[in-house]
């Protein structure tokens, strides 16, 4: 059966803007696109067609489905679910509006019901489908945030639910959850409007949940996926970093261990961790074949030689409070407070969540340098030259914003080079958590040997 997908404009001025596309079908949303959510739900007997208007069908006599590219469901299974009884329905089916529906029918019905002076309920030939609230049609900020609540993200949280004023946050993973909350709950007053809110701590059998206050903003990481920032709200953003950076060094704490120490034995482990993958050697080809590098294993001695000679300098930068993962997928931008506010810590009693600043300040690096946020969320590609060799390409122009993160790590007192070197082992490490997708894991070491190739102009 022909699937058309209708590809809508975005016409919000806020969604358009916070996008920067101008239709529903290129919105990146958690790892993936509306396209591909609706794609993957399709199997054989789909025969799937994008068009921007539906005069473009021509098949009057010919069953087909068409699907607004701003509806969607909040559970996959459910829309294949859905898909599979639309294909076998024995009559019409609209659901929806004039201006956004999903029909199940022949074009000429279709084009009876969207004439401006027709009501839907006055077609007996065709079922209208009562409200389901499975199925989400995004037209503003609220509407992708809500969809973007309802697939959360982390991989430590197996249960989000957004209530009025709050979100519970629940796992299995009970001591991350404790682990968590304690982090929240007792955040110094200082620099605690930096934090979300956290209450009622529930410990059941299974798993464990907490509440946080709901937030009016969306992550930095879905905002900068999607359009970019310019040059002007990342210098605004850096500004507003800066002044917590101030605020935490002044909490000075022993850290747990040093920062080499830290991230030698976190390579180490994920090394081995990597090498028990099935997909281990076709990486190690990858990365022979396609760049300067021998194999995996080069790229993880590279990194630890860099690490190595710059030990000192880790060993000795003071320890300050630290998030511990502050990647801009764990910061949002409150847009009713017009402030910065940091969810998902590493957790930990406080005591024990004292680190070098130049962690968070590589996981920053990570996000808006880095590319990490756009690999992971498929808004990166390999391209390869004339010599197979073979590079990540951004959707983004990342580079535009290093001089002003630079000026923000100097003003701050350190070394940008130092914390871009700790990049390079946050992407290596990362490669054992992404074993589920060949394509995001290449990316990820590509990447990895692309930092390293350029360490010395920094």
């Amino acid at each position: 059966m022909n699937f058309f997908y209708l590809d809508k404009k975005i016409e919000d001025p806020g969604l358009k803007k916070f996008s920067g596309q101008s239709k529903f079908s290129k919105l990146s949303i958690q790892k993936s696109s509306l396209t591909k959510i609706i794609k993957s739900s399709l199997d054989s007997r789909f025969i799937f067609k994008e068009i921007n208007s539906i005069q473009e069908i021509k098949t009057d006599n010919i069953e087909l489905i068409i699907w607004s590219s701003n509806m969607i469901y909040l559970e996959e299974e459910l829309q294949k679910l859905f898909l599979q009884k639309l294909i076998k329905s024995y009559f019409s089916i609209l659901y929806g509006s004039q201006q956004d529906f999903i029909f199940k029918g022949y074009i000429g019905e279709l084009n009876t019901i969207l004439k401006p002076d027709n009501e839907l309920v006055s077609f007996k030939e065709v079922v209208k489908l009562e409200s389901e609230e499975n199925i989400l049609t995004i037209n503003t900020i609220w509407d992708l945030k809500k969809f973007a609540m309802h697939k959360p993200h982390t991989r430590h949280f197996n249960k989000i639910e957004v209530e009025d004023r709050c979100v519970i946050k629940e796992s299995k993973n009970k001591e991350k959850i404790i682990s968590e909350f304690s982090f929240l709950n007792n955040i110094p007053k200082e620099i605690k409007k930096y934090y979300v809110s956290v209450s009622d701590l529930k410990v059941k059998e299974s798993v464990a949940q907490y509440s946080m206050s709901k937030i009016d903003g969306m992550d930095l990481s879905m905002q900068f996926i999607n359009k970019g920032f310019s040059n002007v709200e990342i210098s605004n953003i850096l500004n507003e970093l800066k002044i917590y950076f101030e605020v935490i060094l002044k909490f000075k704490g022993s850290p747990k261990e040093t920062l080499f120490n830290f991230l030698v034995q976190k390579n180490n482990s994920r090394l081995l961790e990597l090498k028990t993958w099935n997909g281990f050697k076709n990486l190690d080809t990858f990365i022979s074949n396609h760049t300067p590098f021998l194999n995996i294993n080069k790229l993880f001695d590279v990194a630890y030689k860099y690490l190595n000679n710059n030990k000192p300098e880790l060993n000795k930068s003071q320890s300050a409070l630290s998030h511990g993962d502050l990647c801009f997928s764990n910061i949002i931008k409150d847009n009713e407070q017009l402030r910065l506010l940091f969810i998902d810590p590493r957790g930990g009693e406080i005591s024990d969540c004292y680190r070098s600043p130049y962690y968070d300040l590589a996981k920053l690096c990570h996000s808006l340098l880095g590319g990490y946020d756009h690999i992971i969320n498929n808004v990166a590609e390999i391209v390869f030259d004339e010599h197979m060799y073979a590079r990540v390409r951004f959707h983004n122009n990342l580079v535009q914003h290093e001089e002003s993160f630079k000026v923000f790590v100097e003003s701050l007192g350190f070394n940008y080079k130092l914390v871009r070197i700790i990049e390079i082992s946050l992407f290596l490490s990362m490669l054992p958590l992404h074993v589920d997708s060949t394509k995001k894991i290449n990316l990820l070491a590509l990447r990895a040997s692309e930092l390293i190739l350029d360490i010395e102009n920094y």
